[in-house]
């Protein structure tokens, strides 16, 4: 992570749902996680 890094995770507490629903609002996805790496691998 670092300065320079990407965490891609909830910054909230409290929502309250099945756990795919969340991932999906909060963007804890693969699709979200590749796009964070492929965008720190180009800077």
């Amino acid at each position: 992570m670092g300065l320079d890094g990407a965490v891609v995770g909830m910054q909230s507490f409290g929502a309250s749902a099945p756990g795919e629903v969340l991932y999906e609002q909060f963007g804890i996805t693969a699709d979200n996680a590749i796009a964070h790496a492929r965008a720190l691998l180009k800077r």
